[in-house]
């Protein structure tokens, strides 16, 4: 384990890691780079303060892993948290069932509660870019065509839609908002119709913003807005180093006038800090850490799990700017 003096870095180093597990890593915001024995030549063949992770049922991955590790870098083996090939539907189907999905959403949520243990055990740290700009923590999306924007928005994360349905107006305000307080407290996004009958004034027509007091801190927004964003933030480069209790924060990219937020745990704790600035230098002591039961430390990456149910899709009110 690195000493406490001694600086730690990210991004991860990663090495024979199976293609959908790297996408993993990249939809959490976490920074990851391949392994490069040139890189180590370059640096005078020390990896200090790195951490190299692998899957050991690689060939390449366990060489690479005595590798880094006799140039001093930690190293994780994550072969047993990770599903030999990725759950996809089967022949015929058009998304995966009920029990893949199940599955698929467990083994997600395992593996980055597993890797954020190994990680700080290691002498790491868990810092990765949120899903949404600062200072939001959900987002509700009115689209034109929320299934098809929730489509893309699936796709580009891997993350199931199946059990998504559409609602009628009348259901609306009788089912719909319990909904979307249970995703408003995880995290997730939620896609809502923004059409409106033909029949109602361009006046009433106008969608009413949801109280601000009982959605704290969500992005009511357009889904193209929504999905710019998740675009912009996955071409982000994300660096860091931590001395001690100090951390220092790169992030190179074009935010397109949107404002990323990075999101630092120690354990069960999360400060959100805004990136001010291309580098920022911030201190533990000086950050607030606020307790997180709801929300999972690689944001909607680790799934949306059954038992919080799927968010239907309603209709109902405006968005405001990032």
């Amino acid at each position: 384990m690195f000493r406490r003096n001694h600086t730690t870095y990210l991004p991860l180093l990663i090495s024979g890691l199976p293609v959908f597990a790297i996408q993993w890593l990249r939809i959490a915001g976490i920074p990851a780079v391949p392994f490069q024995t040139s890189t180590l030549s370059r640096q005078g063949s020390t990896a200090a303060g790195q951490i190299l992770v692998f899957d050991a049922r690689n060939a390449s991955g366990r060489l690479d892993s005595r590798m880094a590790r006799e140039c001093g870098a930690e190293i994780i083996n994550v072969a047993d948290l990770l599903p030999r090939a990725e759950i996809r539907p089967q022949h015929g189907e058009s998304v995966p069932d009920e029990q893949q999905v199940i599955r698929l959403q467990t083994h997600r949520a395992a593996f980055f509660d597993e890797l954020k243990l190994r990680i700080e055990s290691a002498g790491g740290f868990w810092l990765r870019l949120a899903d949404y700009p600062f200072p939001f923590q959900s987002a509700l999306c009115r689209c034109q065509n929320p299934e098809q924007d929730l489509q893309r928005f699936a796709e580009q994360f891997a993350i199931s839609s199946d059990g998504i349905n559409s609602q009628s107006r009348s259901e609306t305000d009788e089912k719909s908002v319990p909904s979307m307080r249970e995703s408003h407290a995880c995290g997730r996004p939620i896609f809502i119709s923004d059409t409106q009958p033909q029949s109602q004034s361009a006046d009433s027509a106008q969608p009413r913003p949801l109280p601000a007091d009982e959605f704290p801190l969500m992005w009511q927004t357009t889904g193209e807005q929504f999905l710019k964003w998740c675009h912009l933030r996955s071409q982000l480069t994300l660096t860091a180093w931590k001395t001690e209790t100090t951390y220092r924060i790169q992030c190179s990219g074009d935010i397109a006038g949107f404002r990323p937020t990075i999101g630092l745990w120690l354990g069960n704790h999360v400060a959100s800090l805004p990136l001010a600035e291309n580098t920022m230098t911030v201190r533990e002591e000086g950050i607030l850490f606020v307790q997180e039961h709801r929300r999972h430390a690689a944001g909607f990456a680790a799934g949306w799990m059954a038992e919080s149910g799927m968010l239907n899709i309603s209709e109902v009110p405006a968005h405001q700017s990032a």
